[in-house]
């Protein structure tokens, strides 16, 4: 990513430019490299008239992102000049609790024309939630977990969980423990990146292992580097810590046909969620 705050004044010089030159190509190239956070600070300080023509240069999901990060009055004047089409898209990449906090800041006849063109499931939980006095417990429920798209990749995931799902309570059902499932399997984020790990396996194994490479040293070899790198993946986006590619072992199976693979010691990251401290007066 284009370390943002050093190119800031330069990136709105370079944006101004390159629209009033028609190079939309460059400045689409530009936007994407951006977190949505950034191009809308950088909309904070660009003429108004710009603002249309920038935001439908963003593909859509994109767009629906930067979308939730505008001011209330920058997402008003881009609905009033939304295409009924344009709303509608702009509408099925929000999620819903986005859907709310927007619907809460329009005026009534923005309002009107947004649950018009919301899906009817939408639409129908919005009202569910807007009926509600402001402040009440109700008011401030979302009907919906941290939901996450099928196309995502791990890091998109992750940054949507961290970007939404800090407020909610992570909640597991576990109650027995034994000696082969101890306290670390209550924890839902534990569970959750050693599932990921599995099915990411898996769908290697069955994309270009089965039924292709021979089970011998050098093919065992090759599942184990796809399977490190994995998730090596995973310790970049800090999912878990301090991973040694040397846990992680392939060797041949019960059959001919069979490879074990074994992930031994890995150290899953978990959010912070207790405090614990201590002031020592002198």
């Amino acid at each position: 990513m284009i370390d943002f705050e050093e190119r800031r004044d330069e990136l709105l010089e370079k944006i101004e430019e390159m629209t009033r030159r028609k190079q939309y190509k460059a400045l689409r190239d530009i936007l994407v490299e951006l977190e949505p956070a950034d191009i809308a600070d950088l909309f904070d300080d660009l003429p108004e008239e710009m603002l249309p023509l920038l935001f439908r240069l963003l593909p859509k999901e994109p767009a629906a992102e930067l979308f939730v990060e505008l001011e209330p009055d920058v997402q008003e004047m881009l609905i009033r000049g939304f295409s009924n089409t344009e709303l509608k898209e702009v509408l099925d990449e929000l999620y819903l609790d986005d859907a709310v906090d927007i619907v809460e800041e329009m005026p009534a006849g923005v309002v009107k024309r947004i649950l018009k063109h919301a899906d009817p499931d939408t639409r129908k939980s919005i009202n569910e939630i807007l009926k509600y006095p402001e402040d009440t417990a109700g008011a401030l429920m979302t009907t919906e977990f941290v939901d996450l798209k099928r196309d995502m990749t791990v890091e998109d995931a992750y940054k949507r969980i961290r970007r939404i799902g800090g407020g909610l309570e992570d909640i597991n059902t576990l109650l027995t423990l034994s000696d082969t499932k101890g306290e670390i399997f209550q924890s839902n984020q534990t569970i959750r990146v050693c599932d990921q790990i599995a099915n990411d396996v898996a769908v290697l194994f069955g994309q270009k292992y089965l039924g292709t490479v021979p089970n011998d040293a050098s093919g065992r070899s090759s599942l184990w580097g796809d399977i490190t790198k994995l998730i090596q993946q995973l310790d970049d986006i800090r999912a878990v810590e301090n991973f040694d590619p040397e846990i992680v072992t392939c060797e041949q199976g019960d059959s001919k046909k069979a490879v074990l693979c074994i992930v031994n010691g890995l150290n899953v990251v978990n959010a912070m969620a207790q405090l614990y401290m201590s002031v020592i007066i002198q």
